[in-house]
């Protein structure tokens, strides 16, 4: 299911680059190609990222502070 899905995907999902795992092994694990891996994994940064935006929007209120917490944030991930 989606889940077990996103246990071999989670790994790609961090900032910084995780080299006990393959972009190939990873597909064929799904069951898919890698170049269809890497578009997944591209749509669940963006997503995230949007989702984390929304919440800091939510919490600040403002727009603009809430792009300069985003910034302070990534910064310490």
């Amino acid at each position: 299911g989606k889940a077990a899905d996103y246990e071999i995907v989670r790994p790609f999902l961090g900032f910084q680059p995780d080299e006990a795992n393959s972009y190939r092994d990873a597909a064929s694990r799904l069951g898919i190609g890698e170049a269809a891996l890497k578009s997944r994994i591209f749509r669940l940064r963006k997503r995230y990222h949007e989702i984390v935006k929304e919440q800091v929007s939510q919490t600040l209120g403002k727009d603009l502070a809430a792009k300069d917490e985003l910034m302070e944030l990534m910064g310490t991930i």
